[in-house]
């Protein structure tokens, strides 16, 4: 999803050209929704490093995963429901030796993927 983003970014920027300041959102982020009668109180370290929020009322929090999927970046992916042509572009952002894990998530989707995803050791 990521690199899907980059590339649609890319071509985009040939023909818009590139972004003004403070119009793009880097990642990670999270989009944090609640009522607009919500008191919210946010507290920010020095460093900037951590932030703490208290809210009076419910919350929903969505990262950034959720909100590419919703923009449709994770090309079905996720569920299983790729086509063929978003199948050869989703392999052609990852590694060759990467390709096959995209063809099994292609067909079981990301719940399942986890079986058989690389064990990363030290």
């Amino acid at each position: 999803a990521f690199k899907n983003l980059v590339e649609r970014n890319r071509e985009m920027e040939k023909v818009t050209g590139t972004p003004t300041p403070n119009s793009a959102i880097q990642l990670p982020f999270i989009i944090v929704g609640t009522s607009k009668k919500t008191v919210i109180d946010c507290s920010i370290s020095n460093d900037k490093m951590e932030y703490l929020f208290n809210f009076d009322n419910t919350f929903e929090i969505h990262d950034d995963m959720e909100v590419l999927k919703k923009m449709k970046m994770t090309m079905g992916l996720e569920n299983g429901a790729v086509s063929e042509a978003d199948l050869r572009r989703a392999k052609s952002l990852v590694p060759k030796a990467l390709q096959s894990y995209v063809e099994e998530i292609a067909k079981q989707g990301f719940e399942s993927s986890e079986s058989f995803a690389p064990k990363v050791t030290k």
